[in-house]
């Protein structure tokens, strides 16, 4: 599975493709995002890639049919084809913050 990582204020982001599951991944990010330590994932080659959760953007976890393949019905399904990534991010600082969009097509 392809794993998205968006890192505030770098314009490329880390892609990495692993063995692990979209739960496994999304645990993973939980966990650190709560944790406010690191993120760690293993790539299919073994190599660990670790970012500081502090920095995290936005985690685009797999397509997004594949995501949510079990919810979403058949005849509904053929309309989101041109879909490839669907992805979104929150930040807060004090009394304001930021929700962003990421919409990326074929």
């Amino acid at each position: 599975m392809e794993i998205k990582i968006g890192i505030q204020h770098i314009s490329r982001e880390v892609v990495i493709e692993t063995s692990e599951t979209s739960d496994e991944v999304q645990a993973a990010v939980s966990e650190a995002l709560s944790g406010g330590g690191l993120l760690s994932l293993t790539d299919e080659r073994g190599r660990k890639v670790l970012i500081p959760a502090a920095s995290i953007g936005y985690v685009d976890i797999g397509g997004l049919l594949t995501a949510f393949k079990d919810e979403v019905p058949a005849d509904e399904a053929k309309n989101l084809g041109a879909l490839s990534a669907l992805g979104f991010s929150v930040t807060g600082d004090g009394g304001s913050s930021d929700f962003s969009v990421r919409l990326t097509t074929k």
